[in-house]
C-alpha cells in the first residue's frame, strides 16, 4: 500500500488554524508530509467558503453589533 499524493484540507481543518500556518499542529502536519513527497491543498470551494466566512465575521460582525444596540434603545 502506497501513500497518497495529496492531502486535501477542508474548511472545518482550515477554520480551527484561525488564518494561522504557524501553529505546531499544522507544522507537524506539514513536515511528515514532506517527509513522505505528500502535497497539500485545498479545493477552490474551500477557499471560496473561508473568504465568505471571513468576511462574515470581521464586516458583517459588527454591523449587527451596532444594529442590535440601536434596535434596544
Amino acid at each position: 500500500m502506497g501513500f497518497p499524493k495529496l492531502l486535501y484540507l477542508d474548511t472545518n481543518i482550515l477554520k480551527s488554524l484561525r488564518r494561522d500556518l504557524n501553529t505546531p499542529e499544522f507544522q507537524e502536519l506539514k513536515k511528515v508530509c514532506d517527509d513522505l513527497s505528500i502535497s497539500i491543498c485545498a479545493p477552490q470551494i474551500v477557499e471560496d467558503e473561508l473568504i465568505a466566512k471571513y468576511i462574515d465575521e470581521e464586516l458583517n460582525g459588527p454591523f449587527q453589533k451596532i444594529e442590535s444596540q440601536i434596535a434596544i434603545r
